[in-house]
C-alpha cells in the first residue's frame, strides 16, 4: 500500500483525493503541515499557474531572491500577500476567445 499525499492548502485539493480513491494499492492523505510529509511515499500539488500557483512555479519572482519550484520560464511580479479582498467577476466579449460573453474571475 503506498499513501500518497495531497496538498491540502488550495486547489484542486477534493478532485485529487476523489482520484486517488479509486486505486486500490494507494491511500490517499491530505497534506496540511511539514511533519505529514514524513508520512507518505508520494505527494500531488494540485497547482495551477495562476494566483498563488504561479508564484510557486516561477524561475523568477519581482523583488524575491528566493523562487520555490522554479519551473515554469516566467518571471512574477506579487502585487500583495493574504487574501484577495479585490477579486472581481467580469462577464465581457473577448473577440479572440469567444463570440459569446465570457466569464472571468480577475484576482
Amino acid at each position: 500500500m503506498y499513501r500518497v499525499g495531497v496538498l491540502a492548502l488550495q486547489g484542486g485539493v477534493i478532485e485529487h483525493m476523489e482520484m486517488l480513491n479509486t486505486i486500490p494499492e494507494v491511500e490517499a492523505v491530505l497534506v496540511r503541515k511539514t511533519e505529514d510529509l514524513a508520512e507518505i511515499d508520494g505527494l500531488i500539488l494540485p497547482v495551477w499557474g495562476t494566483c498563488a500557483g504561479m508564484i510557486l512555479l516561477a524561475k523568477t519572482i519581482e523583488n524575491q531572491e528566493e523562487t520555490y519550484l522554479n519551473v515554469l520560464d516566467i518571471t512574477v511580479s506579487r502585487n500583495a500577500f493574504g487574501r484577495q479582498l479585490e477579486s472581481f467577476d467580469l462577464v465581457d466579449l473577448v473577440p479572440i476567445v469567444s463570440d459569446k460573453p465570457v466569464q472571468m474571475r480577475f484576482v
